[in-house]
C-alpha cells in the first residue's frame, strides 16, 4: 500500500492573510501519510485547482476552474466551467486510476456537485463536491476558495 503526503486548506489566521497560498501541509510537527478516502479527496482536489497546462509533467492535467475564483463572471459562467472543471478531474483521476490499479479504498466511482453558492456581498463561491470511491465511502468535500484574498 501506498501513502500520500497530506495537504489542506490554509486557514486564515487572525484576519491577516499574508501570502496566497491556498494549500498547506499544515502546522504539523511531522508530515502526515494518508490513504484512503483522504487519499482519494486529495487527489482530486490537487488535479481540480492546478490550472489546465501548468503541470510541467503532463500538460493535460489540470482543470479551468481556478480562472473563475475573483473573475468578473456571471453566475452561469461559472456554473458551467465548474461542470466542466469536476468532469475533467474525474476522468483524469479515473484514468489515473485504472493506470495505476488504486485500491478500491482510493479509486474514484463518483463525483458530484453536492451545492454552489453565490456570496452577493463579495466575489467568489462556495463549491461542495460529493466523492465516492469504490469502496462506498461518501464524502463532502468544501474546496477552498481564494476569498480571503481579495481584501
Amino acid at each position: 500500500m501506498s501513502y500520500d503526503i497530506h495537504f489542506e486548506s490554509v486557514q486564515q489566521q487572525g484576519g491577516t492573510v499574508t501570502d496566497f497560498h491556498v494549500l498547506t501541509f499544515g502546522d504539523y510537527p511531522q508530515t502526515v501519510r494518508i490513504d484512503g478516502i483522504q487519499k482519494l479527496v486529495n487527489r482530486f482536489l490537487k488535479c481540480l485547482m492546478t490550472p489546465a497546462g501548468t503541470d510541467l509533467s503532463d500538460p493535460r492535467y489540470g482543470t479551468g476552474l481556478m480562472t473563475m475564483f475573483l473573475g468578473n463572471v456571471d453566475q452561469n459562467t461559472i456554473g458551467q466551467v465548474v461542470t466542466l472543471s469536476v468532469n475533467a478531474a474525474v476522468k483524469t483521476i479515473q484514468d489515473y486510476d485504472l493506470a495505476n490499479a488504486a485500491p478500491d479504498t482510493e479509486r474514484l466511482m463518483t463525483a458530484s456537485i453536492e451545492r454552489l453558492d453565490f456570496d452577493s456581498t463579495s466575489p467568489g463561491f462556495d463549491l461542495y463536491l460529493r466523492l465516492t470511491n469504490v469502496a462506498g465511502t461518501t464524502v463532502i468535500l468544501l474546496v477552498p476558495d481564494m476569498k480571503e484574498f481579495t481584501g
